[in-house]
């Protein structure tokens, strides 16, 4: 992060608590920080595929919810599919709130990224159960994990249910990326955006390593 941001972190408790969505904008992010797919991810099978509305075992179980919102059969309506390319669905998730961190310290992103400070969380739990007391009456706690480089097209039978907010593309692996993830709270969803967050407990279980 910029220096100034560090500062107004130990003095004030202050940390940016980004959205999922807001990082789809290329534009404004630039390239190291901004993919537009964020949040998404694309099931698909391995190539041609033949479906019969009369034989359930021709529809993917990933894929049938999909199918059926998509056709209604009426009677004893049959419907044969011949899918040259194959059959997909893409996934995507609602907006959610991220804190995103590194798995690790890159001097590399401190002279290449136009940043000048680096904060080392030393007590993640209790770091992110000040956030979360904080967020209550906006978001749910959901968890926090590393991201997973990987491309967002996956064999739908091969689908490890990954979580799509963990998923990034491979180019962006150098980052190491771990992210902290809040569900917007049903009554806040449409209001869902970028804020600054005051938590100065939060402080206690952290440490400036470079400035």
């Amino acid at each position: 992060m910029k220096k100034k941001h560090a500062d107004n972190f130990f003095k004030h408790g202050e940390l940016r608590i980004g959205t999922l969505y807001d990082f789809r904008n290329e534009e404004k992010h630039g390239s190291e920080i901004g993919d537009k797919d964020e949040g998404t991810k694309t099931l698909t099978t391995d190539g041609y595929h033949f479906i019969d509305t009369a034989d359930s075992s021709t529809i993917p179980s990933w894929y049938a919810k999909g199918f059926n919102d998509s056709f209604k059969l009426v009677d004893a309506a049959r419907l044969q599919i011949h899918a040259r390319d194959g059959v997909r669905v893409r996934l995507t998730i609602p907006d959610r709130y991220v804190f995103c961190m590194s798995d690790d310290y890159d001097s590399g992103l401190i002279e290449n990224g136009g940043y000048s400070a680096c904060i080392r969380i030393h007590n993640p739990g209790d770091f992110f159960a000040a956030l979360s007391k904080e967020m209550r009456r906006k978001a749910n706690w959901l968890g926090w994990g590393k991201c997973r480089y990987r491309p967002r097209l996956i064999l739908g039978d091969h689908d490890d249910e990954l979580e799509p907010a963990l998923i990034k593309e491979e180019r962006y692996s150098y980052q190491k990326e771990v992210r902290a993830i809040w569900a917007a709270r049903q009554d806040n969803q449409d209001n869902i955006e970028p804020f600054i967050l005051k938590v100065k407990k939060a402080r206690y279980y952290c440490e400036l390593i470079c400035a």
